[in-house]
């Protein structure tokens, strides 16, 4: 997929790829374009979910 998309690839962590099978695997079709609109979600939950947890934490 790097290779392929180049810069418009976002730069993956093993965890990224872990989430991307985890959640591509069970699909019948998953295009090359749409990979990195995953990483991109996954990667925003994430850090709405941390942004959540450090307000917690603060009061």
């Amino acid at each position: 997929m790097k290779i392929d998309l180049g810069d418009k690839c976002p730069d993956l962590t093993v965890q990224d790829v872990r989430d991307i099978l985890q959640r591509t695997l069970p699909k019948k079709e998953v295009t090359k374009r749409r990979l990195p609109k995953i990483v991109r979600r996954k990667n925003k939950t994430e850090k709405i979910h941390q942004k959540i947890t450090t307000q917690k934490k603060r009061k």
